[in-house]
């Protein structure tokens, strides 16, 4: 499991944090052609942004752990029950490796639960942070008697984008450092004594 974040995840979670971070930059270039007024507060919302991500990441990095400490012990038991299933059976032991099985599932399923928690406090907050700059965007728009309906248009539509990129950005940025648990293990692995 370790590996397969290592040599999967974590590159297309870098990839992908590029590339919105990109497209984040692209909705600020795009709304600058709108109004000069929505660069700062472009950078005012990231900022924002940033702080918002910040606290989930403080949040998310234990649960991580946890979730990661809570998760091998299921495998750990699995494998160990698929192995002495002839022995489990012999002794009548079933419904005790049944139980120890629940058990351990539960703890990773509440954090589990904790973590999807977080995340969506981190969306809700990235979604007021987009519908800020959309509705603001939007504003500058109507206001501006020079701006023909084209170029309104297309200011709009980047400016709805915002929040998804800045959500997204930070989001892969998460997944790359909270992924990065699976390589300490890995490095703490490797330095056991034999």
């Amino acid at each position: 499991s370790d590996f397969n974040i290592i040599d999967n995840r974590i590159t297309i979670d870098w990839t992908m944090f590029i590339s919105n971070l990109l497209s984040l930059a692209g909705v600020c270039v795009a709304a600058f052609f709108a109004s000069s007024y929505v660069i700062p507060l472009a950078v005012v919302l990231l900022g924002l942004g940033i702080m918002i991500g910040n606290k989930y990441l403080y949040g998310a990095r234990p649960l991580k752990r946890l979730e990661s400490n809570c998760k091998s012990p299921v495998f750990e038991l699995f494998n160990a029950a698929l192995a002495g299933v002839s022995t489990i059976r012999g002794f009548q032991k079933t419904q005790v490796y049944v139980d120890r099985m629940y058990d351990r599932l539960d703890s990773w399923n509440i954090i589990t639960s904790y973590m999807w928690l977080v995340n969506r406090w981190m969306g809700i907050r990235m979604a007021f942070v987009g519908t800020l700059f959309s509705t603001v965007v939007g504003i500058i728009v109507i206001m501006s008697p020079s701006m023909d309906a084209a170029l309104a248009g297309f200011t709009l539509s980047f400016a709805l984008d915002f929040a998804e990129s800045i959500l997204w950005t930070i989001r892969h940025y998460a997944g790359m450092e909270l992924n990065m648990n699976s390589t300490e293990r890995v490095v703490e692995y490797t330095e056991l004594e034999t």
